[in-house]
């Protein structure tokens, strides 16, 4: 939801016709990564102990307490100008001081650090995969209603948000970066397993031959043996 510097007042009573509310679009992404977690096991990039560990769990409380903050930041601005936070709801006004300044979903991006932050505490590979199209979904499902909605509503004191001061998409960004990132260490990670089953394997087999051929000795020798020592008696 972007804001407006001028603080125009809007008096039509339209909503933007988001397909879901975006906090229960974020908790059936986190219910199905945990759902697939049991029933689609995937490795975990991350080890649990050492170094690595520590520094996950690091990035993950990072990630969470900075999604926490900027959560708040955008609720509070939308308290100070005085329109509904729930998208259900007109929005009365918008604003572009503080947070907004810089980005034009706050509320959003503080979801999806807090996303982010979950699933790599609980060393979830599901939950991160399933970030790419929880983003799509917001992107196109919620953020492009509510940017058509805010254009029709507000007129050129919104289009003017649409200008290079906030040039990147950082919910979709975030996502697919998630996402992605992700994607290339559980491939990694799986792609390693499976070398090293095939290589277990491989020893597996030379060793089982080796103790075949101990309890089946070459009888050729020794049969040969006795039959020159029988020509010769």
């Amino acid at each position: 939801m972007a804001m407006d510097p001028t603080g125009q007042q809007a008096t039509d009573t339209g909503t933007a016709g988001v397909i879901a509310r975006p906090p229960l679009l974020f908790l059936a992404a986190l219910l199905l990564g945990f759902v697939s977690d049991h029933l689609l096991p995937l490795p975990f990039p991350v080890p649990r102990i050492g170094l690595v560990h520590w520094i996950s769990a690091i990035i993950a409380g990072s990630l969470i307490l900075t999604g926490i903050a900027v959560f708040a930041a955008g609720i509070r601005n939308f308290a100070r100008a005085a329109t509904p936070v729930q998208g259900t709801k007109p929005t009365r006004a918008l604003a572009t001081t503080g947070i907004h300044g810089w980005s034009r979903n706050p509320i959003y991006l503080g979801m999806f650090l807090v996303y982010g932050g979950i699933g790599i505490a609980v060393r979830s590979p599901w939950i991160l995969i399933l970030a790419l199209p929880l983003a799509i979904t917001i992107r196109y499902g919620v953020v492009a209603r509510e940017e058509a909605y805010l254009e029709r509503r507000f007129g050129d004191a919104y289009r003017e948000l649409q200008s290079p001061r906030a040039p990147l998409d950082v919910v979709a960004v975030l996502g697919l970066a998630l996402s992605v990132t992700f994607h290339a260490q559980v491939a990694v990670a799986q792609a390693a397993s499976f070398v090293g089953r095939l290589n277990d394997k491989r020893r597996a087999r030379i060793a089982n031959g080796g103790n075949n051929a101990k309890q089946h000795p070459d009888w050729s020798g020794t049969l040969g043996n006795l039959r020159r020592r029988r020509s010769v008696g």
